[in-house]
């Protein structure tokens, strides 16, 4: 993706998750998910090199159907400009009830 089209796709990404917030659309994790991939684009750039974002829904998950609330956290790391880009997606265990 060039950098042109790298940055247009962020503001595109800025825009929906104000307006998910603003407008209260549903689902919930929307804004959750493309922050996340708003992060994958950014993470991208050979320049970046540690980014740790927190997620309110597990959007690891590739199902509408498991996106429950739950607190996920994702790391995206590589260890030189021209090194692999490398990623983790992990959610805390759902609190237990007493």
């Amino acid at each position: 993706m060039s950098f042109c089209n790298n940055y247009r796709a962020i503001a595109f990404a800025n825009f929906i998750a104000r307006v998910a917030q603003e407008e209260n659309i549903h689902p919930p994790w929307i804004s959750d998910l493309v922050r996340y991939e708003k992060t994958w684009l950014l993470a991208y750039e050979p320049t970046s090199r540690l980014i740790v974002c927190w997620f309110r829904y597990p959007v690891g998950i590739a199902s509408a159907e498991g996106m429950k609330r739950q607190a996920t956290i994702a790391i995206w790391f590589r260890f030189s400009k021209r090194a692999q880009l490398r990623h983790i997606v992990r959610s805390l265990p759902p609190q237990a009830s007493l």
